[in-house]
């Protein structure tokens, strides 16, 4: 389930799961199907008197945004990502923990480590009849920097609209919403190359919130801006983002 000559796919985790490629060939018959487990090559000590083990995550080889068990699987000659769960105690082990027989330091430029994990596709949920196993490498942020969440996987999202050409108060509104009930406290900015346009505080509870970010500098018709949403809540962050467009009014 990888097109021929496909270089080892490096992915963040991105929050709750780790996004995987899969390709079902175009000679197949029917959906490619089974089971994906990604098992970390290093091994970790979760507590004192552990032993220590690979971490582990696995699922159906279920396309993301299908809740419908009787379409999982992919359609053969297609490509669709499958989001690998990851629970908060794996996350915070492979953010936290540095492996035991892994020396490599993080990255001095992103802050992030890179980790190599087996990726095997199984017949069997148990894993007993691989069909296929390939390399595959999870980048994590180190733990002074907030949990990213993006991309197709992401359980948090931020969806925004500007107006250009004016400083009102309702020039720009983002959406904020959440897969589940979330609390924290919320700043929004907008910028766009190394100048921030706006930025915005709000209080979270629940699963969705508009935030109206006070405008500082009026935006362009047609040019791409980012919004930035962190929410903190506690001693933990979560970042994620997304860009958009001004419109005339």
């Amino acid at each position: 389930m990888k097109r021929p000559g496909e270089v080892v796919q490096r992915r963040d985790l991105a929050g709750d799961a780790a996004p995987v490629t899969l390709h079902c060939p175009a000679a197949a018959k029917r959906l490619c199907r089974g089971f994906l487990r990604l098992s970390s090559r290093h091994r970790y000590q979760q507590g004192p008197a552990a032993l220590p083990n690979p971490v582990a995550f696995r699922s159906p080889v279920r396309p993301a945004g299908v809740t419908d068990a009787a379409h999982v699987g992919i359609a053969p000659g297609q490509s669709k990502v499958v989001c690998v769960p990851v629970d908060q105690g794996q996350r915070g082990l492979l953010r936290n923990t540095r492996p035991l027989d892994d020396p490599t330091p993080l990255d001095a430029g992103t802050g992030k480590r890179l980790l190599p994990f087996d990726l095997t596709i199984s017949a069997d949920e148990d894993g007993r009849n691989v069909v296929r196993s390939e390399r595959y490498v999870v980048s994590v942020t180190r733990p002074d920097q907030p949990i990213e969440y993006w991309g197709e996987c992401s359980t948090l999202r931020v969806a925004c609209r500007g107006t250009a050409g004016t400083r009102a108060a309702d020039a720009i509104s983002c959406a904020i919403t959440a897969a589940r009930r979330l609390k924290g406290d919320l700043k929004v900015t907008i910028g766009g190359g190394d100048v921030r346009y706006a930025r915005g505080k709000a209080t979270m509870d629940g699963r969705a919130l508009e935030v109206r970010p006070k405008v500082t500098r009026t935006m362009r018709i047609g040019e791409q801006y980012q919004a930035v949403a962190l929410l903190g809540y506690g001693g933990s962050a979560r970042k994620f983002w997304t860009y958009f467009r001004a419109r005339a009014r």
